[in-house]
């Protein structure tokens, strides 16, 4: 039975980890959906106390008083840009995570059928250089 790749990708798309629990790679699934909601909640946090802070910096700014406190301007702008700063980054990194889960999916799809037995090993075995042997080659034509 196949999985078809495109269904894992779109999957994987709408919801982090679904296309993985579509192609049996249920322990994945977590990781996926854990990363997207702790992500977009950190997005929500920061975009929060962005909001707060511009409103902040809006009302020290638009004070008729001019002996403004400058200091409290220039801190108040830090701390915008530090809250923006890691919601964009939370943002980027959310984006990272779906574009990983729909890879996953499908590769995982493509290799769904993929048979892993013992008689598909392969065992190395050490050999010494100068010690002497035989060789014998055998071609078909």
């Amino acid at each position: 039975m196949q999985r078809s790749p495109l269904l894992a990708v779109g999957l994987s798309l709408l919801l982090p980890g679904s296309g993985q629990v579509y192609v049996g790679s249920y322990w994945k699934a977590p990781l996926f959906l854990g990363g997207a909601c702790a992500l977009g909640y950190s997005i929500y946090y920061f975009n929060g106390k962005f909001q707060n802070t511009q409103n902040q910096y809006d009302i020290v700014k638009s004070e008729n008083n001019p002996e403004k406190n400058n200091f409290k301007l220039d801190s108040l702008r830090r701390y915008k840009e530090y809250f923006r700063d890691n919601r964009d980054m939370s943002a980027f990194y959310l984006l990272g995570v779906y574009i990983l889960a729909a890879v996953d999916a499908y590769v995982g799809a493509h290799l769904y059928d993929f048979t892993v037995s013992d008689e598909f090993t392969f065992i190395i075995t050490p050999s010494f250089k100068y010690s002497p042997g035989i060789n014998l080659m055998i071609s078909w034509k």
